[in-house]
């Protein structure tokens, strides 16, 4: 990936802060998706905003635990790895 070095990388905590403070405004401005995502978990009847939900929400803690915690190993939210289709022919 290419992007600017701003932060230098000995500056661990720094860089994940600024990483979460970008973060942070588009979560809020897509406040739509946690009402109504989190509405429908709550009704038992979930749909695609509940999964947008739940993942944001998931990766969000996720950060911070590993912002915040002693290992400080990984500062970025994992991908799954690729789910591939299986067709029966």
């Amino acid at each position: 990936m290419i992007g600017l070095n701003i932060i230098p990388h000995d500056m661990v905590i720094l860089r994940g802060i600024v990483e979460f403070s970008l973060a942070v405004p588009i979560v809020i401005l897509n406040y739509k998706y946690f009402t109504s995502g989190f509405k429908a978990i709550f009704r038992l009847n979930p749909n695609m905003d509940s999964l947008i939900a739940i993942g944001t929400v998931t990766s969000i803690l996720f950060s911070l635990w590993e912002l915040f915690s002693d290992c400080l190993t990984i500062l970025f939210v994992y991908q799954p790895p690729p789910v591939y289709c299986i067709s029966h022919r």
